[in-house]
């Protein structure tokens, strides 16, 4: 049974909880992603028919992609949808498999425990600075980067506890 179809039909706490926060990035991500196309639309309408540029559209644009491909980033994660080079595990038994997926689960949960705490030191330095068209503080951007590289690795460990109890169980 896949992790992914494990998740959907738990009874835990833990899963519905998960479940929810997935849910809820998935709309904060669709609202983002159409909030980018309304600025980008209007940014045309504006240069285009109206003769007009919008000084902050692009910028906005820009800054709304930010968050839609980290926040992104974690459902994907969420749903082992990442890309991955999987060769080496084809040619596995089950157990080495299992303990393969463990180890690269570390590995994966070190780095973006390093970058939670590096980006979310830089995003706090960068508050005090404001974008120029927008003025909104470049450190709400930066944000983008410890949020979804927390949420990844919440969903990371969630993902390794389970294969550690799928080993454990045999």
């Amino acid at each position: 049974m896949s992790l992914q179809a494990r998740s959907e039909g738990e009874g835990a706490t833990e899963g519905r909880a998960l479940t929810r926060l997935a849910r809820g990035l998935e709309i904060v991500v669709v609202s983002a992603f159409v909030a980018l196309v309304v600025v980008a639309f209007a940014q045309v309408v504006f240069r285009y028919v109206l003769g007009n540029s919008l000084s902050w559209a692009e910028e906005v644009s820009r800054y709304l992609f930010v968050w839609i491909v980290f926040l992104a980033s974690a459902i994907a994660v969420d749903r082992g949808r990442h890309i991955a080079v999987d060769s080496l595990q084809g040619t596995l038994g089950e157990r080495a498999r299992m303990i393969l997926q463990i180890a690269l689960g570390v590995g994966v949960a070190v780095f973006l425990a390093v970058l939670v705490w590096k980006s979310l030191s830089l995003a706090r330095l960068a508050m005090i600075e404001r974008a120029p068209a927008s003025g909104v503080p470049l450190g709400l951007v930066q944000l983008a980067v410890p949020i979804g590289a927390a949420l990844m690795l919440l969903y990371t460990l969630r993902d390794m506890w389970r294969r550690v109890l799928d080993l454990r169980r045999g």
